[in-house]
């Protein structure tokens, strides 16, 4: 399978990706925009959005019953060399199902999930699925 999306130069610090039929204005600049996201929000998206992918996946597979989802991620960067080090998720959850069953649901997420699996070959990755009323 392969991916693409294609990147176009708006103006000086200021791009734009196409993204299926949606358009995404991202921050490129040295000094930081704050009111875009920036390329270390995408990939922290990107991982979220495994999450989440999965989440709805494997809950198909497995009749496991939730009714909403909300996650907080968070990295930690190096200077130099500039890389991440950490990613700490938490995937707050509301539903029924026994604790076994949540750690089922977050076993198959860490295993089979195509982003999370790239990302952390290279990057410690930890988080936990908990559940709340939401």
């Amino acid at each position: 399978m392969t991916y693409k999306v294609e990147s176009h130069f708006i103006e000086k610090g200021l791009t734009s990706f196409a993204l299926g039929n949606e358009t995404l204005k991202v921050d490129v600049s040295k000094d930081r925009d704050v009111s875009l996201p920036g390329p270390a929000e995408l990939l922290l998206t990107a991982l979220s959005s495994c999450i989440l992918k999965n989440i709805e996946r494997f809950s198909d597979m497995l009749k496991f019953e939730y009714s909403k989802v909300h996650i907080e991620m968070e990295a930690d960067r190096r200077e130099s060399p500039p890389q991440f080090i950490e990613i700490r998720y938490k995937v707050m959850m509301e539903t029924q199902e026994e604790v076994h069953r949540i750690e089922l649901l977050h076993k198959n997420i860490k295993k089979f999930g195509t982003v999370y699996n790239s990302l952390s070959d290279e990057i410690n990755i930890v988080g936990e699925i908990v559940k709340v009323d939401l």
